[in-house]
């Protein structure tokens, strides 16, 4: 497999070249960009860069996962110039994305904890 460096990734992030470092492995995805539901404009907005939290962040399914392994062109090494980089206009969405990820199981443990509460109360009143 090609190693393929950041720099390298940079200069492919046009429509007519787009390629994206994702777990660690660099695909070409110019040719799917049309085809993306999301719509092109995002996948550009991560083209040349390290879009692993950008792409978990939106939860894609693993057809989605299945549908990039023909577009893998090399794995990515890191060749000292940023490492992982998100995309331009991610960093407000992927903090709260990623704040959820904490906050959501979190806050269904909390209202599982207060239904069981009350559930007890009322059977509490019930027997007496």
């Amino acid at each position: 497999m090609r190693e393929i460096t950041l720099t390298e990734c940079k200069e492919h992030s046009s429509e007519e070249s787009c390629w994206l470092v994702m777990h660690g492995k660099v695909y070409d995805v110019t040719e799917f960009l049309d085809d993306h539901p999301g719509g092109d404009e995002i996948i550009l907005q991560a083209a040349g860069r390290d879009a692993t939290d950008d792409f978990e962040d939106v939860g894609h399914s693993e057809a989605a996962r299945r549908q990039l392994e023909p577009m893998l062109i090399g794995t990515y090494v890191d060749d000292g110039t940023g490492g992982k980089q998100r995309s331009k206009g991610s960093g407000e969405s992927g903090g709260l994305a990623g704040a959820m990820r904490f906050l959501l199981p979190l806050l269904i443990l909390i209202f599982a904890y207060l239904v069981r509460v009350a559930t007890q109360g009322e059977l509490a009143k019930a027997s007496a």
